[in-house]
């Protein structure tokens, strides 16, 4: 009988082992928020001790229909102390819930302190201006219905969409994953949709590429599975396919956590721990982020976790300590999200610098300008901080998409919406990159660029060259900049449009009482 049951769990845990990406959730629960056990292992000694000394003359006996109190004798008190150290259930839920209700904010609130206090940042007087080489337009959800128009494969889906390069032109990889819980066991992924970032209109191309492991598929061909059979104390962040030559990867950022302690908790804080590349074969490689970066396969791609550079850039409000946090809120912000969005912050932007992910920040409470602006390298991680002159006065991204709103008021705000304001740098001067789009993301209909320093001018361009040629030289659009403060669109009778190489360099607004003539230079 004794070999019997240490049979049966040496076969218990070896299942456990076998199938422990099945566990992998529940592991990084208490993984990641060493509170949890700390917390059950100070119950357990509380309940137990408890129990110990405490004898009581009385127990409740649970009846038919009332509890009643049954006394306990002399013999049965003394069988009691001799008994076993055992926990009382109910004073060990008591006593969990009770510290694990101290325990886990604190452990949450230590995490950002440590990291505000160890992340290293520098200042910078200047943010790095955009590269116009790189044009982005397509906002993610007008991708992600460019993508569905062009699926056409039965039992097929499209997965939750990232941005990936190809031959330096961004796009929205979207990979081809089964439909329904009876094709995720017996189909593969069958490539990936790419719908192109840099063009207004629909513009996507299809890779076909059967992958032996990926999204989307149960259960050991599942990437997941995979990458958790290796590497177990990770988390995985949003995979995306990339294609090289006639070959697919997908790759998939890694986020690894060390272990601290501060009395009275142990708490964790996240790192990026490297990329899994996947090929279209089956074969996984776990890279370091040195060797990622060092990757042919990844070159041009973003590699740093954009969840990640969110968290960081959020723990620097605990620079000044948790108190302040709760009630000084000293050099305290908020990111700038713009609410209702598909996409939200951290935006991805090619700069003359590289691939960096943006956030731009708020100062704590009512206000709508900017603070800061956090500017985290897409592939290495590292930190810059641009904090602008309070004279400047820039608006952030909230107001920018209200000022669109007002440049524009005879649009139908109940049919067009205004989405994704990504900062960009031109010339040295910060702009609001909006997309105004159909409430259906159907297309874009314009793209707005908001002057973060002077809102009430709002230039308006219509087409892919048109967004090119203002990234390139700050001017160059097919309808100028309009001022509220002197354009009163409701009185205007036309306007008059000034060309150049086919491209309107401005426009002058022509009222009913005014006429036009045109007469040479010379006279």
């Amino acid at each position: 009988m004794k070999y019997a049951k240490a049979l049966a769990i040496v076969v218990v845990i070896a299942l456990v082992y076998l199938t422990r990406p099945i566990w992998h959730p529940l592991f990084m629960l208490v993984y990641t928020n060493p509170a949890i056990a700390e917390s059950i292992i100070i119950a357990y000694l509380v309940s137990a001790i408890f129990c110990y000394f405490y004898k009581p003359p009385y127990v409740f006996v649970l009846g038919e229909k009332t509890k009643r109190v049954k006394k306990i004798d002399e013999t049965e008190r003394k069988n009691r102390g001799k008994s076993r150290l055992l926990p009382s259930p109910v004073i060990f839920i008591m006593a969990f819930f009770l510290i694990v209700f101290v325990l886990l904010p604190l452990q949450s609130l230590y995490t950002s302190l440590y990291l505000s206090h160890h992340l290293h940042y520098q200042h910078i007087s200047e943010l790095p201006e955009v590269n116009p080489s790189v044009v982005r337009i397509v906002p993610k959800v007008v991708g992600d219905k460019y993508a569905m128009d062009a699926l056409q494969f039965p039992r097929y889906q499209i997965d939750r969409g990232a941005i990936v390069f190809v031959n330096g032109t961004p796009y929205w990889g979207y990979g081809l994953i089964p439909d329904g819980l009876v094709n995720m066991f017996v189909l593969k992924d069958k490539g990936a949709i790419y719908v192109d970032m840099s063009a207004f209109g629909k513009r996507t191309k299809i890779v076909e590429k059967e992958m032996s492991v990926g999204e989307g598929m149960y259960i050991t061909d599942n990437y997941l599975w995979r990458i958790y059979s290796r590497k177990y104390t990770v988390d995985c962040e949003k995979p995306y396919f990339v294609p090289r030559n006639t070959s697919l990867y997908i790759a998939v950022p890694l986020i690894g956590y060390q272990l601290h302690f501060r009395f009275p908790t142990f708490y964790t804080t996240p790192y990026w721990a490297g990329t899994a590349l996947i090929a279209s074969n089956g074969s996984i490689t776990i890279l370091s982020p040195s060797q990622a970066e060092r990757c042919p396969i990844l070159r041009g791609q973003k590699l740093f976790p954009a969840e990640l550079a969110r968290q960081y850039v959020d723990s620097f409000n605990y620079a000044h300590g948790i108190l302040n946090v709760i009630f000084y809120h000293k050099d305290q912000f908020e990111i700038a999200d713009v609410p209702g969005q598909n996409n939200q912050q951290p935006f991805l932007v090619a700069t003359k610098q590289g691939l960096k992910w943006i956030i731009a920040c708020e100062p704590y409470g009512q206000s709508y300008g900017i603070y800061r602006i956090y500017v985290v390298d897409a592939r290495t991680g590292s930190i810059l901080v641009y904090q602008p002159p309070s004279t400047k006065a820039l608006i952030g991204p909230v107001r920018a998409v209200d000022y669109v709103k007002q440049a524009m008021p005879k649009v139908d705000w109940q049919t067009m919406r205004a989405v994704e304001p990504i900062p960009v740098v031109v010339n040295g001067t910060l702009y609001w990159q909006v997309r105004v789009i159909p409430s259906d993301a159907s297309g874009i209909a314009y793209v707005a660029m908001v002057n973060a320093e002077n809102p009430n001018d709002v230039i308006v361009l219509r087409s892919c060259a048109g967004v090119k040629v203002f990234l390139e030289k700050g001017e160059g659009f097919n309808i100028t900049s309009i001022s509220f403060s002197k354009v009163n669109e409701k009185e205007v009778a036309y306007y008059l449009l000034i060309k150049k190489n086919g491209i309107v360099v401005r426009k002058i607004p022509v009222y009913a009482n005014e006429s036009v003539e045109v007469m040479p230079a010379s006279s």
